[in-house]
């Protein structure tokens, strides 16, 4: 009996190891279904903090996810954030600690980074500002975006540091890729800072591409800008009734709705 049940035992480690191997590729998998991804995420998590190296390893090592292409999101990133939060939680361990671990090379790559970036605008805490930051120049696209949005979400309930600031200035230069450069925008107007006005002039030009102009006048219009200069509230509005006529009718309407809180009454 002894001997059957140790015979047993590599077998069902072997089994396990497996199960959790699977559930690591469903979770990555860009064909993977909602709710498949849900359970393979629920099945992580019941691990505990055990799974954690393995875990990090494979998130670490797994090329940047790149796909669908902006404006969607990959589906990975959410649920590869959320189970590292509560995995950290449970093990007692900051964000931060998650991308020095031993388990894994350094530096960390990209879909690490960009999953603690998620989990960091997801707990929203002043504690993880310098974590983000670092984020900003981080050398993936995903990773900069990421961080970023987190910092965007952070608008109303902290406030950011110069340093951060700045970060998010450098992040709307035109070398940047367009959904990088429009969520850095983004982050400095929900923080009240209209240095992001400057990079969605560029992006709301007749000449930018379809997509980067009508994000740029939903962020107007969802985000209106306070306390303008008349130069650039002039410049801005010019833009929008530029827009007006964009063959894209959401940009259309999104320029609308922007300039009934940016445009003086003269204007209008």
């Amino acid at each position: 009996m002894l001997t059957e049940r140790t015979d047993r035992e590599p077998e069902s480690r072997t089994h396990h190891q497996e199960s959790i191997l699977a559930a690591m590729a469903l979770l990555l998998g860009p064909e993977t279904d909602y709710h498949v991804r849900v359970r393979a995420t629920q099945r992580l998590a019941r691990q505990g903090p055990a799974v954690l190296p393995v875990l990090l390893a494979t998130l670490s090592n797994y090329p940047e996810i790149t796909s669908p292409p902006w404006p969607w999101w990959p589906p990975q990133y959410e649920h590869c954030s959320r189970l590292l939060i509560r995995l950290s939680q449970k093990a007692q361990l900051r964000l931060e600690a998650l991308l020095q671990h031993p388990a894994i090379s350094q530096p960390a790559g990209p879909v690490l980074w960009t999953s603690v970036m998620e989990a960091g605008g997801l707990l929203q805490h002043a504690g993880y500002e310098s974590l983000l930051c670092a984020g900003l120049a981080a050398p993936w696209g995903t990773v900069r975006y990421a961080a970023a949005m987190a910092l965007a979400d952070f608008g109303g309930k902290v406030a950011l540091c110069k340093p951060t600031l700045d970060a998010l200035r450098v992040l709307q230069r035109e070398e940047e890729p367009i959904p990088v450069r429009l969520v850095a925008s983004y982050a400095l107007l929900r923080h009240h800072d209209n240095s992001g006005i400057e990079g969605l002039t560029r992006l709301l030009h007749p000449q930018a591409p379809a997509e980067a102009r009508k994000a740029a006048a939903f962020v107007l219009a969802a985000e209106p800008p306070t306390d303008l200069p008349l130069l650039q509230r002039d410049q801005l509005t010019r833009l929008l009734i530029l827009a007006l006529e964009d063959p894209n009718g959401e940009a259309a309407l999104h320029a609308a709705q922007a300039l009934r809180n940016i445009a003086t009454p003269a204007a209008i």
